[in-house]
């Protein structure tokens, strides 16, 4: 699914200059590229992560790409999520240059319910 990305890019690029910006929504969803067998879903993601990273550089643009969080998060105290959270990576720690999270929750009080950056 990466490699469609890429076309994409490549092709608005061929018609339209270059590319400022990429929206992926959500990470998780991306096929990965299967090059070897026996990858969990960790490894998988991590590899869809550095293809992503790999697109910035190529293209020279910014890759934001958003995830899901685990679960937990919601059974803790201290609902404000880390980048520990992210669902099925810690590739997401790992590859990205900037960490932002915007949190919206009910149970929140309106001043930590502000976008955190990490």
């Amino acid at each position: 699914m990466t490699s469609q990305i890429k076309g994409d890019l490549q092709d608005i690029q061929a018609r339209c200059g270059s590319v400022s910006l990429v929206i992926v929504d959500y990470v998780q969803l991306i096929e990965p590229i299967r090059l070897r067998g026996g990858e969990n879903r960790v490894q998988e993601i991590d590899s869809i992560l550095k293809q992503l990273r790999a697109i910035a550089k190529q293209f020279n643009c910014a890759v934001l790409g958003l995830a899901q969080l685990k679960r937990e998060v919601d059974s803790r105290s201290e609902k404000r999520p880390t980048k520990a959270d992210f669902r099925e990576s810690g590739g997401f720690e790992q590859e990205a240059a900037s960490h932002f999270q915007f949190v919206i929750s009910n149970g929140l009080t309106p001043r930590s319910a502000n976008a955190i950056r990490n």
